[in-house]
């Protein structure tokens, strides 16, 4: 059996030769051969979705300019070029002694990002309780063994300076078709929700959000608890997570979700291991805790009100019954609100959601019109065991296509649709979706080149 010195090796050896063969590709798996600024530019919309979507929280409402960050597993700097742009203070660290090499060569023009070699399972070059940003994506599924994501993880929470916050993302898929994979380099350790509260829980962390269990991207964000208050919390508004307006919230799908804005509460007590929802007699806890949401230029320049209220998220729990209901927040020393009303309604099947479009010839997100990458290989969730040729489609624009494979990836936790382009398609900017059993996907936007 392998110990967390041999995983550490491994990881090391096989990043070291993928990033002399193709750093960036291996890095970006959407194009084989991408110029600098490509390459750079492919991450704004990660960073978009998954960073500063959510930088009042990563901040905990501070000017990012007055802050330190450290990304782990940075690889050549893709990301670390947007950081540096933000934080006034960013380090990037990479067990590939090559990629950082790279990354220092890249971005020599910015003062402030430093880049350092590590082990891969620990950041002892730096002190307890140093970075106010502790940031980690696309790393931590490649990690191979559950041991050394756990050494990572727990490091890394040991240099966040106290009010820090530390987000990361890992695989958590746990289909049994997965498990049976053999784990390395490229398909690493699933870690899912339940291995990040309890983890948290030993670490004394507060959990603020964790979504995306059962997936490849399951995203969990840390924070190191600063001075004890007492909370005298208060609902001062409520309603369905995407429009606070609506009281009325299905019992499942995407839009099964309620969020409460809560005044009252110390930041110490904002801790998704800690707090429950009582929805009538079911309980659950919520998947976030945290700041409310404000522009990006607020954000990024760290103005904010008096900083309440907070909010706090959960999904519509399992047996939750229909109609009017009444729903509480519960602190865990036994203190609670007082309930609001809001009423459960039943939900229809949801239809699949398009998680990745490219082709089907090298994975890359260029679509020709003729040719080997005239095949399009499209990811979709929202399916199941039944799904098959005969019952899903593709449709670009008014076009239909029959697939030529539909299969489940156990890796991805997703379903493939393989479907080539018509020979008479021409160049276009149009739309894609999906159908499976008579629900249709939203649309999502496709550019066919020549």
């Amino acid at each position: 059996m392998n110990t967390i010195n041999d995983t550490a090796a491994e990881m090391k050896r096989d990043w070291n030769e993928r990033a002399e063969r193709n750093a960036k590709w291996y890095i970006n798996t959407y194009k084989l051969e991408q110029t600098d600024e490509e390459f750079d530019e492919s991450a704004r919309e990660d960073l978009r979705a998954n960073f500063f979507a959510v930088l009042p929280a990563l901040t905990w409402r501070r000017n990012p300019k007055q802050l330190r960050l450290l990304e782990i597993g940075c690889g050549v700097g893709r990301m670390s070029r947007h950081f540096a742009n933000v934080y006034g203070e960013v380090h990037g660290v990479d067990v590939s002694g090559e990629m950082i090499r790279q990354a220092r060569e890249r971005l020599k023009d910015l003062p402030n990002a430093h880049f350092h070699e590590t082990s891969g399972v620990d950041f002892q070059a730096f002190p307890d309780d140093h970075f106010d940003t502790i940031y980690s994506a696309y790393v931590f599924q490649h990690v191979p063994a559950r041991d050394a994501i756990v050494s990572n993880i727990r490091d890394a929470y040991r240099t966040l300076a106290r009010g820090g916050v530390f987000m990361y993302g890992a695989s958590a898929i746990h289909n049994a078709e997965f498990e049976a994979i053999p784990k390395n380099t490229w398909t690493g350790a699933s870690f899912g929700e339940a291995d990040s509260r309890a983890l948290a829980r030993e670490l004394g962390a507060q959990v603020i959000r964790v979504i995306g269990d059962g997936t490849q991207y399951c995203w969990t964000t840390l924070r190191k608890p600063d001075a004890e208050a007492k909370s005298e919390p208060l609902i001062v508004a409520f309603g369905r997570a995407d429009d606070l307006t609506v009281l009325e919230i299905p019992a499942r799908g995407p839009q099964a979700c309620l969020a409460l804005h809560v005044t009252g509460l110390a930041a110490s007590a904002l801790d998704c291991n800690q707090l429950a929802l009582a929805w009538a007699n079911v309980r659950n806890q919520p998947f976030y805790a945290g700041p409310q949401d404000v522009s990006l230029d607020d954000a990024l320049a760290g103005n904010y009100a008096n900083g309440e209220p907070f909010i706090i998220k959960a999904n519509v729990p399992n047996h939750v019954p229909l109609g009017a209901i009444a729903v509480s927040l519960h602190l865990p020393d036994r203190r609670q609100t007082e309930a609001v009303t809001i009423e459960i309604l039943p939900a229809d099947v949801p239809p699949p959601v398009i998680t990745q479009l490219g082709n089907e010839h090298d994975g890359g997100v260029d679509i020709h019109a003729s040719g080997p990458k005239s095949v399009l290989r499209v990811f979709a969730a929202g399916l199941d065991e039944q799904a098959d040729t005969t019952n899903t489609r593709l449709h670009v624009g008014e076009t239909t296509l029959p697939p030529r494979s539909v299969a489940f990836l156990a890796m991805n936790a997703v379903w493939e649709i393989i479907a080539p382009l018509p020979a008479d398609t021409a160049a276009q900017s149009t739309e894609l979706s999906v159908s499976y059993q008579g629900r249709r996907s939203t649309f999502v936007s496709l550019t066919i080149k020549e």
